[in-house]
């Protein structure tokens, strides 16, 4: 699974900027900073649902991009 590709094809084809998923979310720069560089691989659910829910996506939607992508993309 590819979360942080996932989040980060999402935020370009919405016209989104990580600022604005910080403040929508709460959550702060460096946690989703790290969330969408992939240095945080396996985020709580909690925090998943927060980010797409300011993205305005599911959490089932963000979860099969980050699936259907293959591990060597």
């Amino acid at each position: 699974m590819q979360l942080s590709r996932a989040l980060n094809d999402y935020l370009s084809e919405l016209g989104l900027k990580q600022a604005d998923i910080c403040r929508a979310s709460g959550l702060s720069d460096a946690h989703v900073s790290q969330i969408f560089s992939g240095k945080i691989k396996d985020p709580k659910a909690s925090i998943v649902y927060k980010i797409a829910h300011a993205m305005g996506i599911t959490v089932d939607e963000l979860l099969e991009r980050s699936e259907s992508y293959k591990d060597d993309q």
